[in-house]
Protein backbone atom coordinates (compact mmCIF):
# COMPACT_ATOMS: atom_id res chain seq x y z
CA UNK A 1 0.00 0.00 0.00
CA UNK A 2 3.12 1.95 -0.24
CA UNK A 3 3.09 3.06 -3.42
CA UNK A 4 -0.83 2.63 -4.21
CA UNK A 5 -1.14 6.53 -5.46
CA UNK A 6 2.11 5.58 -8.01
CA UNK A 7 0.50 2.20 -9.47
CA UNK A 8 -2.85 4.02 -9.85
CA UNK A 9 -1.59 6.49 -11.58
CA UNK A 10 0.55 4.26 -14.04
CA UNK A 11 -2.26 1.87 -14.62
CA UNK A 12 -4.44 4.90 -15.83
CA UNK A 13 -1.40 6.42 -17.84
CA UNK A 14 -0.86 2.54 -19.68
CA UNK A 15 -4.77 2.07 -19.66
CA UNK A 16 -4.97 5.74 -21.50
CA UNK A 17 -2.24 4.64 -23.75
CA UNK A 18 -3.40 1.72 -24.93
CA UNK A 19 -6.99 2.89 -25.34
CA UNK A 20 -6.03 6.26 -26.91
CA UNK A 21 -7.98 8.70 -25.20
CA UNK A 22 -7.92 12.00 -25.84
CA UNK A 23 -9.07 13.46 -22.83
CA UNK A 24 -7.37 14.39 -19.59
CA UNK A 25 -8.85 14.05 -15.81
CA UNK A 26 -10.03 17.42 -14.82
CA UNK A 27 -8.77 16.47 -10.99
CA UNK A 28 -5.58 15.38 -11.90
CA UNK A 29 -6.51 11.75 -11.54
CA UNK A 30 -7.95 11.81 -7.91
CA UNK A 31 -11.78 10.67 -8.37
CA UNK A 32 -9.89 7.11 -10.15
CA UNK A 33 -8.05 6.71 -7.05
CA UNK A 34 -10.80 7.52 -4.55
CA UNK A 35 -12.97 5.04 -6.29
CA UNK A 36 -10.58 2.24 -6.64
CA UNK A 37 -9.74 2.73 -3.00
CA UNK A 38 -13.23 1.87 -1.16
CA UNK A 39 -13.07 -1.45 -3.31
CA UNK A 40 -9.53 -2.60 -2.15
CA UNK A 41 -10.67 -1.93 1.45
CA UNK A 42 -13.63 -3.05 1.18
CA UNK A 43 -14.31 -6.17 -0.57
CA UNK A 44 -10.48 -7.36 -2.51
CA UNK A 45 -8.60 -7.07 0.47
CA UNK A 46 -10.20 -9.79 2.73
CA UNK A 47 -10.48 -12.37 -0.57
CA UNK A 48 -6.69 -11.64 -0.93
CA UNK A 49 -5.88 -12.03 2.83
CA UNK A 50 -8.29 -15.30 3.19
CA UNK A 51 -6.35 -16.88 -0.06
CA UNK A 52 -2.77 -16.49 1.09
CA UNK A 53 -3.75 -17.47 4.63
CA UNK A 54 -5.10 -20.78 2.87
CA UNK A 55 -2.18 -21.23 0.49
CA UNK A 56 -0.16 -20.93 3.86
CA UNK A 57 -1.72 -23.38 5.61
CA UNK A 58 -1.83 -26.05 2.92
CA UNK A 59 2.21 -25.42 2.64
CA UNK A 60 2.74 -25.71 6.04
CA UNK A 61 0.14 -29.03 6.17
CA UNK A 62 2.01 -30.40 3.14
CA UNK A 63 5.91 -29.71 4.63
CA UNK A 64 4.34 -31.22 7.96
CA UNK A 65 2.70 -34.33 5.89
CA UNK A 66 6.69 -34.86 4.42
CA UNK A 67 8.65 -34.36 7.59
CA UNK A 68 6.39 -37.19 9.38
CA UNK A 69 6.46 -39.48 6.29
CA UNK A 70 10.25 -38.73 6.36
CA UNK A 71 10.58 -39.57 10.07
CA UNK A 72 8.52 -42.65 9.36
CA UNK A 73 10.84 -43.72 6.86
CA UNK A 74 14.07 -43.27 8.30
CA UNK A 75 13.00 -44.89 11.45
CA UNK A 76 12.08 -48.23 9.55
CA UNK A 77 15.35 -48.04 8.02
CA UNK A 78 17.57 -47.33 11.11
CA UNK A 79 15.32 -50.63 12.55
CA UNK A 80 16.45 -53.11 9.58
CA UNK A 81 20.12 -51.82 9.80
CA UNK A 82 20.19 -52.09 13.85
CA UNK A 83 18.30 -55.71 13.02
CA UNK A 84 20.62 -56.37 10.38
CA UNK A 85 23.57 -55.73 12.28
CA UNK A 86 22.47 -58.35 15.17
CA UNK A 87 22.30 -61.08 12.85
CA UNK A 88 25.60 -60.15 11.55
CA UNK A 89 26.71 -60.09 15.48
CA UNK A 90 25.02 -63.33 16.10
CA UNK A 91 26.09 -65.09 12.93
CA UNK A 92 29.45 -63.95 13.06
CA UNK A 93 30.66 -63.20 17.07
CA UNK A 94 32.81 -60.46 16.96
CA UNK A 95 35.72 -62.95 19.50
CA UNK A 96 35.22 -66.07 17.17
CA UNK A 97 35.27 -64.84 13.58
CA UNK A 98 37.41 -61.69 13.20
CA UNK A 99 38.92 -62.31 9.69
CA UNK A 100 35.07 -63.09 8.55
CA UNK A 101 33.54 -59.85 9.95
CA UNK A 102 37.09 -58.14 8.11
CA UNK A 103 35.83 -59.66 4.93
CA UNK A 104 32.51 -58.78 5.21
CA UNK A 105 33.37 -55.30 6.57
CA UNK A 106 31.72 -55.35 9.22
Amino acid sequence: FVLFDEIVTSFHDLIEKVAKLNWSAADGGVSKAAAILPVMNGNVLPYVSLALGTLTATTINALRQRQLTLRTNLNTEACIIRSLHSACDSLFPPEASMDERTKCGL
